[in-house]
Parts: structure tokens; C-alpha cells; sequence
């Protein structure tokens, strides 16, 4: 496990894809309300965005119930979907990302447990 016993990571789509005949929709939504972060890798918008957004509403769904954080990375010539304004982004530059992570696994309250 990644990180220790304190995180878990959820990946649901894997390079063989979402098995067939499985409720997959019902995986998703469990893992979202169970899940402290979610790291949305925002893509270009010329790229297929539904999911991102219907994954990112979700979350935000189940925030005000817990300590959650929902952290869009994106291009640094792009902008996060405007759903996810509200929220403090990360630019995917090389300094941007090295603070996330230093924030992440140093400091006290990032992952409740």
C-alpha cells in the first residue's frame, strides 16, 4: 500500500478496463463517499470531460459530511472545469507538484485516521 496504512489508492479504470457485466457506477460512487481526496487530473477541453465532472460533483456531494479535499490538477495554460473553481487548484508544473505532495505527506491533518 502506498503511503502506509493511511492511504489507499482507487484507480477505476486499469489497462484492462472496467470488467464487463460488473455494476461499476455503484464501485465508483462507494469509493467517492469513502475517500478523503480525489485528485482530479483535469484533461484538455477538447477531451471528453462528463466523467470528470460527474466523479468531481459527487465528491463534493459528500464533503460537507467530512474533512475531504478535492485537489484539480491542470495544464498550466488551462483552467479547471468552472464547477470546480471554487476549489484551490494546482497547476501541473514540477514546483506546484512537489508542494502538493510535501503538504500531503507532512502535514498533520492531511489525511484524517
Amino acid at each position: 500500500m502506498l503511503g502506509g496504512p493511511k492511504i489507499d489508492i482507487y484507480m477505476a479504470h486499469t489497462a484492462d478496463g472496467i470488467p464487463r457485466g460488473m455494476r461499476w457506477l455503484d464501485d465508483i460512487d462507494s469509493q467517492l463517499k469513502s475517500s478523503h481526496w480525489l485528485f482530479m487530473l483535469v484533461p484538455d477541453p477538447e477531451q471528453h470531460r462528463d466523467w470528470l465532472i460527474h466523479e468531481g460533483d459527487k465528491f463534493r456531494d459528500c464533503m460537507l459530511k467530512r474533512i475531504h479535499r478535492l485537489i484539480c490538477v491542470h495544464s498550466p495554460g488551462l483552467n479547471p472545469p468552472d464547477v470546480f473553481k471554487e476549489f484551490q487548484a494546482v497547476k501541473a508544473r514540477s514546483d506546484d507538484i512537489k508542494s502538493l505532495l510535501r503538504q500531503l505527506f507532512t502535514s498533520a491533518d492531511a489525511i484524517p485516521g
